[in-house]
């Protein structure tokens, strides 16, 4: 396995592989995620600007794997401490290929890219029903900061 920073060539690769994502989140939670396809320029971005990377991981010339993370900060409001992290918008390891480490190599390199940009911490969100995913990230460290919680709204 080859782990490595993205470059535009990967994006038709990138954008496959995203969307085995896409349809997996769709199937876990079918009222708020659609089955659709990123756009190019969104990869374009990530992978150009200083402030983002995708992390990609080959099996010879195939892609098998990929985080999409971006440096950020904390809002600017007065009730927030001031933090500079990584925020990992996307983690996914085509189907073929879980249950062998890849995924915790990539937070291994997720982790390396963090320190070397200054982040304080790394980040990331995770869908209640992706138990895989959850245990995964507590495995490695990850703790729970925040929940989510949401209600529908009753039609009377």
């Amino acid at each position: 396995m080859i782990y490595d920073q993205a470059t535009t060539v990967d994006i038709p690769q990138i954008k496959a592989l995203y969307q085995e994502l896409t349809q997996r989140i769709h199937e876990l939670e079918p009222d708020f995620f659609k089955d659709a396809q990123q756009r190019n320029s969104f990869f374009e971005e990530m992978i150009l600007s200083k402030n983002s990377d995708i992390l990609i991981v080959k099996d010879g010339a195939n892609l098998v794997g990929l985080a999409i993370i971006q440096l950020q900060e904390t809002p600017d409001y007065p009730i927030f401490e001031k933090h500079t992290f990584c925020y990992c918008l996307d983690l996914v390891v085509t189907k073929d290929y879980r249950a062998q480490g890849i995924a915790s190599k990539l937070l291994s390199q997720i982790e390396e890219w963090a320190y070397q940009k200054k982040a304080e911490y790394i980040e990331l969100s995770v869908l209640n029903k992706n138990k895989n995913a959850f245990n995964l990230y507590q495995s490695t460290g990850f703790l729970e900061k925040m929940t989510t919680l949401y209600k529908k709204v009753d039609k009377k």
